[in-house]
């Protein structure tokens, strides 16, 4: 989803604050059958979530005292100093909580709508309703903001998703060495996975059924909200486009990552009942909780909105702390994780390469 970020002037603590940016992070409509038999016309509904920010004195003196902690580590190169600044500046927002503000979503019809007020973290959740063709499969957004601009993802009731994790699955973060993944999150590029990309185009080729009924991708992260603008590019650029799920975050401390699991199963939950006559593909790795997240959607989640989930693939890292890895790697924590599920619906791989064969929409999840 396409954001704004701008530079906006520092203000009197004591000051008004107004939303300075708004920054979509997701907006699914389900799109429903022909409201006609034989007809064209459908009806899409669904939810829009952005965060409204505005700059904030003491919420960038307070996240500049703790990213001190990471400069040290941009003290290589004035490339990576001049990353740090920039990657800083998204932690000097504050949520504008209470806020409102008007978009419309434009299609063969349009919408104008404005947001309920914000609730903590700037965080806004507005339905929507609106009759388009049932042939299409994004619609814009705009607001009231210079380059305030999104679009809505249209996903069928029927067909196929992928819920995807983001750190150590497709973008190279290192969660396992807290240096390293503030590191590679804070100072230097984003990079993917290798293979990742290639694995992931494979899965649009394949799993869309026709230009109207494409497979919808959902990155279910525990990356925080301010992060949400580069993780968007970053995904743009690398990836199919999708809605991005990222986790509400307080400057309490600099573990971007705790509180992942029950964040991710809250989202997963949400996107299961919007669309329950989906079949899901699952895709995360081995650093945190994804084996247990997953075997939890499968076993508790799925069966609430009778969802199918199609496969689970687990990408086993390696090479960034051995010790904990000798025991996130181990057989038996796989088994228990996915303990009632079978041998051939879940697969944890090195290489992404082992999964390029696989056919996944014909029910296959191992080479």
């Amino acid at each position: 989803m396409q954001h704004l970020h701008q530079t906006v002037g520092e203000r009197g603590i004591f000051g008004p604050s107004p939303v300075e940016i708004v920054t979509p992070l997701r907006a699914i409509g389900i799109r429903s059958d022909p409201l006609t038999p034989g007809g064209n016309m459908c009806r899409v509904q669904g939810n829009f979530v952005a965060r409204a920010t505005h700059y904030n004195a003491i919420v960038k003196a307070t996240a500049s005292t703790l990213l001190k902690v990471v400069a040290p580590l941009a003290a290589g190169s004035e490339e990576d100093r001049q990353r740090l600044q920039t990657m800083s500046a998204y932690f000097y927002q504050k949520g504008s909580d209470g806020a409102t503000f008007p978009f419309s979503i434009v299609g063969n019809t349009s919408v104008s709508l404005t947001t309920p007020p914000a609730a903590d973290h700037g965080l806004a959740t507005a339905p929507f309703s609106l009759t388009v063709p049932c042939s299409t499969n994004w619609l814009s957004i705009s607001g009231n903001k210079p380059g305030f601009a999104g679009k809505v993802q249209v996903v069928s009731a029927n067909g196929f998703s992928v819920i995807s994790d983001i750190d150590d699955t497709i973008r190279v973060t290192e969660v396992n060495d807290q240096s390293k993944a503030l590191k590679n999150t804070l100072v230097k590029p984003f990079r993917p996975v290798s293979g990742m990309p290639d694995f992931f185009a494979r899965l649009k080729q394949t799993l869309s059924q026709g230009d109207a009924n494409p497979v919808s991708f959902h990155y279910v992260t525990g990356s925080v909200h301010q992060l949400a603008a580069p993780l968007t590019t970053f995904i743009a650029q690398l990836y199919p486009e999708g809605s991005l799920h990222p986790r509400a975050f307080g400057l309490v401390d600099l573990d971007f990552w705790a509180g992942t699991p029950a964040h991710k199963r809250e989202q997963i939950s949400a996107l299961f009942a919007a669309a329950p006559r989906r079949q899901w593909v699952m895709i995360g790795d081995s650093t945190e909780k994804d084996p247990e997240v997953y075997g939890d959607a499968w076993r508790s989640l799925a069966p609430v909105t009778k969802t199918t989930i199609k496969c689970i693939f687990i990408r086993r890292v390696t090479g960034v702390n051995a010790d904990k890895e000798k025991d996130l790697n181990k057989p038996e924590r796989f088994m228990t994780a996915f303990q009632g599920i079978p041998a051939d619906k879940w697969f944890v791989f090195d290489d992404p390469a082992q999964l390029m064969t696989i056919d996944v929409a014909g029910g296959k999840c191992k080479p």
